[in-house]
């Protein structure tokens, strides 16, 4: 968990950080954190997985590049969220409650249907596939915080993919 919350921080850290003035500042700022967080997990965390599958000359190229793709959308994204609730609320503190609500489905989203499609590449769907239930309700929650739908609805949209996650749980 403590890695989702990693994950997940790295938007609103970076318009704390920059500061950008516009949506092309943040997203500036964004692919410049991306890279740098794709160059970092690549090399310290899971550049082997690519090694180990793809070979020495062909996983480093492909790992890296799917590395990149990654973070640097992942990034970009949230990014662009951080910036657009900071300029919508006005302070880093009213814009945090928002913001987690927005990335915590979202890295959620990511992290099972990349789950998914690496059991489907390594080993084959089984067990994974429940993580897939999880993932619309977790896309409907996240268009519920960016278009400002009643609290009410992004509550039970919220509840709904905690129930899931603690009926399914994580596989």
């Amino acid at each position: 968990m403590f890695g989702v919350a990693f994950l997940s921080s790295g938007g609103i850290v970076t318009v704390w950080l920059v500061r950008p003035k516009n949506a092309a500042a943040d997203l500036a700022s964004g692919t410049v954190t991306g890279v740098l967080a794709a160059v970092i997990s690549y090399t310290a965390s899971w550049g082997w997985v690519a090694v180990s599958i793809a070979g020495v000359p062909y996983g480093i190229w492909f790992g890296m590049a799917i590395a990149l793709v990654f973070m640097a959308s992942l990034c970009i994204i949230e990014t662009l969220a951080a910036g657009m609730l900071l300029r919508r609320h006005g302070r880093i503190s009213a814009a945090i409650g928002p913001y987690v609500e927005f990335t915590l489905p979202l890295i959620l989203a990511v992290v099972f249907s990349n789950s998914v499609l690496f059991r489907v590449l390594t080993v084959g769907l089984g067990e994974r596939a429940c993580n897939l239930y999880i993932v619309p309700v977790l896309l409907l929650a996240i268009a519920g915080v960016l278009r400002r739908w009643p609290w009410r609805v992004r509550l039970l949209l919220h509840a709904a993919w905690v129930t899931s996650l603690c009926v399914f749980g994580l596989r």
